[in-house]
């Protein structure tokens, strides 16, 4: 009864009264343009003075998710003839494969955290959230994609698809800086993580067949010493499970070169070709690009974060 009372109380009310959720308009590409910069300043800062298993977890996490919007933005484009078909067939299958790469990359630096080690840097967290907020507003209507007219309504599609297109760029260094500070990262894990991670990643049967080939599976015992997982302290990561961490790294690098080489047709799409641009500048000059890396604000709690 008295639930009932109480729904009854607020439905008629303030679920009527608010009429579903709210959205703030959009205002072009400025949000997700500025959430994208950002991130690969904080990305690779708090990867280079705290090199955490959780903080490289979720640097590649956010990058899978960013290589997904831009495939779906290149999808929406080339449904509603903003962009070139060619273009998708060239870029699906390089996106698809640099998206799985960064998602096996954080699944492999995952497995190597636990509740004493989960903790991410909150400015990066924040930064985080920042970039799937300004995506989910472009891309997405409530909790369902949105349909290629939406999106088209609501932003011009070449100019997010050539803001995507820097990102992906960026990625190639940043996946390069990953596997610059990956080594540093895996020397002590938790003990209870390590072991996790050694059979997650098939450390284990690897093992396993090399010592039967070399018969020496008499000799096969565990990777972590069991005094160290009752306790779960910190030990040295097993080298198969470090391999299996490098080979990941270098395949995404891979994958993030082919990404970024495959969209690289979203380079002009935005506005007036090279030549334009040269044509527009006074005699005797020659244009001369400035990279200022600044560490910006924050911004305010706002929709879909």
């Amino acid at each position: 009864v008295f639930e009932r009372l109480a729904g009854t109380y607020v439905g008629r009310r303030f679920v009527a009264a608010a009429e579903g959720e709210h959205q703030a308009p959009m205002n072009g590409v400025g949000r997700l343009d500025a959430a994208l910069v950002r991130w690969d300043i904080h990305a690779h800062r708090v990867t280079a003075y705290e090199p955490t298993p959780a903080n490289l977890a979720l640097v590649a996490a956010t990058q899978a998710y960013i290589a997904t919007a831009a495939s779906a933005v290149i999808r929406a484009g080339v449904e509603t003839g903003r962009l070139d078909p060619a273009l998708r067939a060239r870029a699906e299958p390089a996106l698809e494969a640099t998206q799985a790469a960064w998602a096996d990359l954080a699944a492999q630096w995952r497995r190597l955290t636990d509740a004493s080690t989960a903790r991410t840097d909150p400015d990066l967290l924040a930064t985080a959230a920042e970039v799937r907020a300004a995506i989910l507003e472009i891309a997405h209507h409530t909790t369902s994609p949105a349909t290629p007219a939406d999106v088209t309504t609501r932003v011009d599609l070449p100019e997010v698809a050539h803001t995507l297109q820097e990102a992906l760029t960026a990625a190639v260094d940043l996946a390069q800086h990953l596997a610059d500070t990956a080594p540093q990262t895996t020397a002590y894990v938790s003990a209870r993580s390590a072991l996790a991670g050694y059979f997650a990643s098939g450390a284990g049967a690897l093992d396993a067949e090399v010592r039967r080939r070399d018969g020496r599976l008499d000799t096969l015992k565990s990777p972590v010493d069991p005094r160290a997982l009752r306790h779960n302290d910190h030990v040295p990561l097993p080298p198969l499970v470090g391999a299996r961490i490098g080979m990941a790294t270098e395949a995404t690098v891979a994958a993030a070169a082919a990404a970024m080489s495959a969209t690289s047709g979203l380079d002009l799409s935005a506005g007036a070709s090279a030549n334009d641009v040269e044509l527009t500048q006074p005699a005797g000059r020659r244009l001369i690009d400035v990279y200022v890396q600044t560490v910006l604000p924050l911004p305010e709690p706002g929709w879909a974060r």
